[in-house]
Formats: C-alpha cells, sequence, structure tokens
C-alpha cells in the first residue's frame, strides 16, 4: 500500500533519496525519462539540485559502450567533456596529458582522438580521453585539409595519412607505427576539377579514399608502389552542398552531404559496381554519428532502448539537447524538448569536437610508443 498523499503531488514518494531517483533515471530514455523528472515538484526539485545530469562517469561509459559519445576539448583546457546523444547527459574528465597543448581535435577512430596543437603547428598526437593515454607522432605541419589512421596507435600496422587539396594537385603524407619521417607523395589533378571537402578520408578494403566537395573521389594506394588516382562521377548527388563526409559503414562506403542552414541532409552509398553515389531514404537499424572531424556508424539492433535507428546525431545541440536528424521525418528533433524543424537554425555546433567510441582499454610502455624502444 502506498503512504498517504502530500501537498507536493507525490504521496509519500516525495521522499525518494535524490541518489535513487538519478539511479532509476538512469534506466530512462527519451520521453519516459523526461515525464520521470517532470513528475512532481519534489522530483523536480531533487534533480535541479543534484548532478544527475553529470553522471557520464567511466563505469556508465563502459555500460553504454556500444554507441558512440559526443566528445569536446576547450582550448587551453586539460579537461575532456563528454555528451551521450542517448541519455542526453555530460560529463567531463580531466586529462593530464593535454597540459601545457592548445589541443585541436583532427579525427577520431577505435577510441582514440588525433589532435594537433594550436601552439604548435607541427605537433600531432593520439589521446585516448578515457585514460588519459597519450602516443606522440613525429612532428608535422598540421596545416591540412583532412586526417585519418587506418588502425588503433597501438597496432603495429597502424598507418596515419593526411593531406592538402591544391589548384593543380593532391599532396599527401603518411607514416607507418615505427617510422621517425612522413612520406610525402603528390598527385596531379589534371582537369578533374577536384575541391577539398575538408573533411577526413576513409581507409577502406586497403585503400585511403578522399572525397571532394561535389562527391568525386581521390583513391590512395599506400602501397610499395604508392599511387594516386581520381575518380570523377557522372554527377554531383545533390546541389548548393555546404559539408561533405564520407565513411565506412558494414564494409560499404557511405557519404552524407548537408546544406547551408541544414536545408538538408542527404546520405548516399557508393556502388562500387558503376561507381556512382546511390541515395539511401531509410538506414533501418543503422544510425550515424556526425560532427566537423569524424563520422561513426553503429547499430541499434539488440539495443534495450527502441527508435534508435534510422537517425543521423549531430555535434549540434538546442540549448543542452543533441540534435538528431531523422531520415523517417526528414527533420531535426531532439529526444528532451520536442524540437521539430526542417533545418538546424538557432542551434550551436561544438566545432572541433568528434564522436569517439568508447574505449577503456589500458596499454604498456611499448605500445604507447611510436618508436621502436631504440634506435
Amino acid at each position: 500500500m502506498l503512504p498517504s498523499g502530500s501537498s507536493s503531488g507525490c504521496g509519500g514518494w516525495n521522499n525518494v533519496p535524490t541518489d535513487l531517483l538519478c539511479d532509476i533515471q538512469s534506466c530512462l530514455f527519451g520521453a519516459d525519462r523526461c515525464y520521470f523528472r517532470l513528475a512532481c515538484k519534489a522530483w523536480q526539485s531533487a534533480f535541479s539540485n543534484s548532478n544527475c545530469e553529470s553522471d557520464l562517469q567511466l563505469g556508465n561509459v563502459q555500460r553504454n559502450h556500444r554507441f558512440p559519445i559526443l566528445v569536446h576539448i576547450g582550448s587551453n583546457s586539460e579537461q575532456v567533456n563528454f555528451f551521450d546523444p542517448v541519455t542526453n547527459s555530460t560529463s567531463s574528465l580531466p586529462s593530464p596529458s593535454l597540459k601545457g597543448t592548445e589541443p585541436v581535435v583532427r579525427c577520431s577512430k577505435h577510441g582514440w582522438l588525433l589532435i594537433s596543437s594550436q601552439g604548435s603547428s607541427s605537433e600531432l598526437f593520439f589521446l585516448n580521453p578515457f585514460t588519459s593515454e597519450r602516443i606522440d607522432l613525429p612532428k608535422m605541419l598540421c596545416h591540412q585539409d583532412g586526417f585519418t589512421f587506418s588502425s588503433p596507435p597501438t597496432s603495429s600496422d597502424c598507418m596515419v595519412i593526411c593531406y592538402t587539396v591544391f589548384s593543380t594537385s593532391v599532396n599527401l603524407y603518411s607514416i607507418h607505427r615505427g617510422q621517425y619521417r612522413w612520406n610525402y607523395s603528390s598527385a596531379e589533378k589534371k582537369g578533374t576539377n577536384f575541391k577539398s571537402s575538408y573533411s577526413n578520408p576513409v581507409y577502406h578494403q586497403g585503400l585511403f579514399y578522399i572525397m571532394g566537395m561535389n562527391g568525386n573521389l581521390c583513391i590512395h594506394d599506400p602501397g610499395p608502389r604508392r599511387s594516386t588516382k581520381f575518380m570523377s562521377l557522372p554527377r554531383s548527388p545533390c546541389a548548393s552542398i555546404r559539408r561533405a563526409h564520407l565513411l565506412e559503414s558494414r564494409g560499404k562506403l557511405l557519404s552524407v552531404f548537408t546544406g547551408p542552414m541544414g536545408r538538408f541532409l542527404r546520405v548516399f552509398e557508393l556502388k562500387q559496381t558503376t561507381m556512382a553515389w546511390k541515395e539511401i531514404h531509410n538506414l533501418e537499424d543503422t544510425m550515424l554519428f556526425l560532427s566537423s572531424t569524424s563520422l561513426l556508424s553503429a547499430t541499434s539492433s539488440g539495443a534495450d532502448i527502441s527508435g534508435l535507428g534510422n537517425k543521423v546525431f549531430l555535434d549540434r545541440f538546442s540549448g543542452r539537447d543533441g540534435i538528431f536528424y531523422s531520415l523517417a521525418t526528414r527533420k531535426f528533433h531532439t529526444f528532451w524538448s520536442g524540437r521539430n524543424s526542417s533545418d538546424w537554425r538557432d542551434t550551436k555546433e561544438y566545432t572541433y569536437s568528434a564522436w569517439i567510441e568508447p574505449n577503456l582499454e589500458k596499454h604498456t610502455e611499448t605500445e604507447l610508443r611510436w618508436f621502436p624502444a631504440s634506435r
């Protein structure tokens, strides 16, 4: 039998400890979580005076490791900020490895960030923001259009590549784990009208793919003979493109194009037989996570939470609420404030943020050394 009523509107439930309310809230999602917080005045007051919205600690990261989370590092900061789009919660962790740097996130993959320093145009390093582990790379001019790496930086086969598009050529720099110097190559564009999209390359089936603003491709083979070719497509997938992004998802190459102010967001798949982009109108159980420096995918299949598939989660916020795009409604939404709009006006972008797959694995000193123990 429930306790007798009270003026708070929750009956005896207004005496539930705040810690217990936070634990219950962490198991809820979307509208259910919002309604739970608004059930009565006592609970509203408890949540407003608690740190429940900053409960993304390592234990929760480990529990929800199947979905990427957004990472943002402020300039001159030794703190890493996290946002979990599934629970709409934020948190931060100290990162002593960032001391003395002005970090700029370049790309994210395999649970690692590739970071350059604004204070030094040549400093480049890997960072695991969950463990604060750091791997320094040989110095490199970081004024490049895009970066990526093939495998975890602790792997013996890890290779980093970056590129810059000029009026007549594309310059590429690459380095393998254990090497002390960057390798340089240049490919003449030869009238292909390849314009930089300033997006990161993708490593796919042993090749690096760089996508131009109009959807055409520059394909680099990093093998012993090191070759680069350009692939012009029959036509641009869409007009008035603001940003173009490329990713690999389930063995396929996908692209995401966005228009000015988010007036459109369209997803395409590269058909290898015809080398043409075909638009995808339904991602089914696939979730995409898009920022200016990263584009990741995950599957909602088998998740405890329903309704996550067929969406593109962005690095944009409406107040404190994360924004996502639904391919079903073709609109931008939030799970919390009920936003429903055809563009992303009046939202804030977290520049140089990145989606990352949580990685709590610890490594040995040898694994965290890019060079061999002795030269």
